[in-house]
C-alpha cells in the first residue's frame, strides 16, 4: 500500500503505524490540500473540492455525510499581499484570513474566523554571484487576539490554542548559484 501512496505525483505522503493501544495514539486521520496550480479561480477550485468529497462519499469505508463540515478545516482561508520593490529595497503588507473552524465531529463548537496583518521590509545586496538579503518582519501587526490553532475533539473541550501576540522577526538570507 505504501508503494501506491508514494507513487502519487506532486503528493507528500506520510504513513504512521496504528498506536499499540487503540484510541490512545496522537496521530490519525488525514490532511489534504487542493491547490489551484492552473490559476483557474475560486469557483473551479470549489467545484473540484465538491467533486472530490462526492467521490469520497461513494468509496466503501469512507463516510463523509453530505453537508458535514470536517473538523479542523476552515471553509475559506487565504493570504493577500501588497509588495513594493524599489531597487534593492522591498516592503510588504500582508493580510492573512481564515473563516470559522468547527472543532468537534458534531459541530457544536467552533473557533471564529480572523484576519490579521503582517508587515515586512528588506534589502538585497549582490555579492559576486550571490545575493545577501536582510529583513525585518512584524507579525500580528495590530496585536489581535485570535485562535491560532485548534485541537479537534479534545476530550475536556479545551479545543482552542491562542495565536502569538505581536512579534518581530529579523533575519539574513544568503542565496548563491
Amino acid at each position: 500500500m505504501q508503494g501506491r501512496l508514494f507513487a502519487i505525483e506532486d503528493a507528500f505522503v506520510g504513513v504512521a503505524p496504528p498506536p499499540p493501544v487503540e484510541g490512545m495514539g496522537t496521530l490519525g486521520g488525514f490532511k489534504m490540500q487542493i491547490e489551484d496550480r492552473g490559476s483557474l479561480g475560486y469557483q473551479e477550485l470549489n467545484r473540484v473540492l465538491q467533486d472530490f468529497l462526492a467521490r469520497a462519499n461513494q468509496t466503501p469505508g469512507v463516510t463523509v455525510p453530505a453537508g458535514s463540515r470536517i473538523p479542523g478545516i476552515p471553509r475559506h482561508q487565504g493570504t493577500l499581499a501588497l509588495r513594493w520593490s524599489p531597487g534593492p529595497w522591498q516592503a510588504a503588507l500582508e493580510l492573512q484570513a481564515r473563516s470559522k473552524v468547527v472543532v468537534n465531529d458534531v459541530g457544536t463548537f467552533s473557533a471564529p474566523g480572523f484576519g490579521v496583518w503582517h508587515a515586512e521590509v528588506g534589502r538585497n545586496w549582490t555579492l559576486s554571484g550571490s545575493t545577501l538579503r536582510a529583513f525585518a518582519r512584524i507579525e500580528n501587526l495590530l496585536d489581535k487576539t485570535y485562535v491560532g490553532s485548534v485541537i479537534v475533539n479534545e476530550g475536556n473541550q479545551r479545543f482552542f490554542e491562542a495565536a502569538p501576540e505581536r512579534n518581530a522577526l529579523f533575519g539574513v538570507q544568503w542565496s548563491w548559484r
